[in-house]
């Protein structure tokens, strides 16, 4: 029998749905286990197989995309970090002529998108640690300019200056083609790697 499972880590249960071949839904519970959050995710899979009577490989098995199982992996605990501003300091590089993505944001709000004076929280990266690199990819996936790599680097190394724990980058239409951002992460790590620095 082929099983789907979803699990999400909340800041407080862990929770696991497991949906079986007849559509059955069952839920179980484990106390979530910061800071090593596969304990409670490998706890609510136990509670799941003592309740079903099988080993925890087994159930893992019966997950198995192989044989037409699932296991999907969500995480509030995350939405949280962001939520409260605890996360690692983030750089953020995107395509010239973007770099205000973050703070301009979509005008008004959802239900009624002419309020235009609605107060947001801010950006969670800050416009200074936003980057811009020269290249383009247009609507339809092509490259219309190539990728700056020297951009890149100048970029990497003023988000290395402030110290950034991370970068995040988005690129407009990478969607469609994400060849430039794909160059973007092996420079990155080149960088790291040669520099000795973590990023």
């Amino acid at each position: 029998m082929t099983l789907r499972m979803s699990i999400d880590v909340g800041g407080t249960f862990t929770d696991l749905v497991v949906t079986d071949e007849t559509g059955a839904m069952t839920v179980y519970k484990a106390p979530t286990t910061p800071p090593r959050f596969s304990e409670g995710v490998l706890a609510s899979v136990e509670v799941a197989a003592e309740e079903r009577e099988q080993s925890v490989a087994d159930v893992l098995k019966a997950c198995s995309t192989m044989i037409g199982g699932s296991l999907v992996h969500g995480s509030t605990i995350t939405t949280n970090a962001v939520l409260e501003g605890k996360v690692a300091k983030v750089g953020f590089i995107t395509s010239r002529g973007h770099r205000d993505i973050l703070t301009v944001r979509h005008g008004g709000e959802k239900h009624n998108p002419y309020k235009w004076t609605e107060e947001y929280l801010p950006p969670y990266v800050p416009r200074y640690l936003t980057m811009e690199v020269t290249e383009r990819v247009n609507s339809e996936g092509e490259i219309v300019v190539p990728l700056d790599e020297e951009d890149v680097r100048r970029a990497i190394g003023q988000l290395k200056k402030y110290n950034v724990q991370a970068i995040a980058v988005c690129l407009l239409w990478d969607i469609l083609n994400s060849t430039h951002e794909h160059r973007i992460g092996e420079i990155i790590k080149d960088y790291a790697y040669k520099k000795e620095i973590e990023i």
